[in-house]
């Protein structure tokens, strides 16, 4: 599909400006309970396994909330014990969502947008993984196996019924782009997605609040950059 089918303002925006806009970008999307099914999972990536790019986690649905949330698990995993001096996930996500769900009350479609964004990934860089085994890799983490990968531990501390809202889309490089190319990519969509989020902040008394120290560090909901 094009960019535009996958219905988010911000990301068709983004890879129509002037550095990106003669890609023909190839995009897929499909629901996130679809991609733990093994055999639909495999069918999407039939003869493209081997491809790099960029990858979200999209809620198009009503704003996360607090009662979205599970449990309290350590950053090291759902199994594993908490201790008093390891990072306690929840409070963390909730303090990002009182600060993303300001966009929801804009009346910019991109911005609004953007709040819908829970998590941008990539599949390349140094890492060479192509999105097949990356995405593969954020799926089993869903499914209860150990894999590193934050992003991951962030989006299934949804519970199941919001979870099963939620979609997950990916774009293509080009095939004779060198898979760097997706960490360049990752990099600017962060980017711009930051300095959209503060720029929205600081222009409202009411928001300013939200910006504190970490004025920087303003990413989607699972993006742990800090």
């Amino acid at each position: 599909m094009k960019i535009e089918e996958i219905g988010n303002e911000f990301i068709t925006s983004m890879l129509k400006k002037d550095e990106y806009k003669n890609n023909d970008f190839e995009a897929d999307l499909c629901s996130l309970e679809e991609m733990l099914d093994k055999d639909k999972f495999d069918e999407k990536f039939k003869g493209k396994e081997k491809r790099f790019g960029v990858y979200f986690i999209l809620n198009n649905e009503e704003n996360l909330t607090e009662d979205n949330l599970d449990t309290i698990y350590n950053i090291y995993g759902k199994n594993e014990s908490l201790n008093e001096n390891q990072y306690k996930i929840k409070g963390i996500l909730t303090k990002k969502l009182e600060t993303l769900n300001v966009l929801s009350e804009e009346e910019s479609p991109i911005l609004q947008d953007m709040q819908k964004i829970l998590y941008i990934g990539k599949a390349g860089g140094k890492e060479k993984s192509d999105l097949y085994n990356r995405l593969k890799l954020y799926m089993e983490y869903g499914k209860g196996k150990p894999r590193s990968h934050k992003g991951g531990r962030a989006i299934w501390q949804i519970k199941n019924e919001k979870r099963k809202e939620l979609k997950v889309c990916w774009i293509y490089l080009p095939e004779d782009e060198p898979c760097e190319n997706a960490e360049k990519l990752e990099k600017y969509l962060l980017k711009e997605y930051n300095k959209k989020v503060c720029e929205c902040l600081e222009k409202n008394e009411k928001y300013k609040k939200y910006l504190s120290k970490s004025k920087k560090y303003k990413y989607p909901f699972a993006n742990w950059r800090n």
